[in-house]
């Protein structure tokens, strides 16, 4: 990562373990998006021009961030009716893996939402069609086989020129997704919650 981004990234705990992989969501500077109970919690800090999102969760568990960039309550085109639909939107999906020895981003378009639940994001573009300079950072297991993963977001990227992001987390637990918000009940962040650049 450059020496400047690392410079604006500040002393913030959240900020601190994406780029040292260190899980330290517990810091008082982060705020919790989702309460998982025992399991741990989804946490966002705000810097200097970025958004960081992270979670600790057991190991071989995973989340993923659904942005709603145009904010017109719709997950893409619609519900999905079909390949057609495959043109870019302003909905984009980030989302981590780390089985293959490195902390890989996948940043997707958005194409169609759950033909039989509209609130859930469904039809996405192959990963990295969509080009994000997004950053991850995933954990090894620590001595509890807890994992943390962080995304750093650019705030350019994460709101675009909207005033707020609108939100969706979605855990997966190695056997189903747990959607955490919807697109008609977003988890909201201000822009004009970022601290101002040095």
């Amino acid at each position: 990562m450059p020496a400047d981004v690392r410079s604006r990234l500040g002393e913030s705990c959240v900020l601190a373990m994406l780029l040292a992989s260190v899980p330290q969501l517990a810091a008082a500077e982060s705020k919790v998006a989702v309460d998982l109970g025992d399991i741990g919690s989804i946490r966002y800090d705000l810097a200097p021009g970025s958004v960081v999102f992270g979670a600790q969760l057991p190991a071989g568990w995973n989340f993923s961030i659904a942005v709603d960039g145009d904010q017109d309550g719709i997950w893409g085109h619609g519900p999905y009716t079909g390949a057609e639909q495959a043109t870019p939107t302003s909905d984009i999906e980030y989302s981590a893996d780390s089985a293959n020895g490195g902390d890989a981003l996948y940043a997707q378009y958005v194409y169609a939402a759950n033909a039989s639940d509209p609130e859930k994001p469904y039809y996405t573009s192959y990963c990295n069609v969509f080009a994000s300079k997004a950053e991850v950072r995933i954990s090894q297991p620590n001595g509890d086989g807890q994992v943390t993963t962080g995304y750093l977001i650019p705030a350019s990227e994460l709101f675009g020129a909207n005033a707020t992001a609108h939100v969706v987390f979605v855990v997966w637990d190695t056997q189903m997704h747990h959607q955490f918000f919807t697109i008609s009940k977003p988890f909201v962040v201000s822009a004009s919650d970022l601290p101002p650049a040095e």
